[in-house]
């Protein structure tokens, strides 16, 4: 069995909820590549990160491998122009 390390997913759109469908299906795709392929990807070590204008953005889900994967926490606020 591998691990892979440092795997990205960048997606925009105009709100949570498109993210999630465009991610979701991605991670999906990774997680069963990984399954014929000997490599497992931990979801405990994988984060979400939201860059975003927004004050608050919702809590939406995403899960690697059925297991539910969580906002990062402590990133310094961005400002973006």
């Amino acid at each position: 069995v591998g691990f892979a390390d440092d795997v990205a997913i960048l997606a925009t759109g105009p709100d949570p909820t498109t993210l999630i469908e465009l991610i979701q299906p991605a991670i999906n795709q990774m997680v069963s590549w990984g399954r014929e392929n000997g490599i497992s990807f931990n979801a405990q070590k994988t984060k979400v990160i939201n860059f975003t204008r927004k004050r608050k953005v919702p809590n939406k889900n995403i899960f690697v491998d059925g297991q539910k994967i969580f906002k990062r926490d402590g990133l310094p606020r961005c400002k973006l122009k």
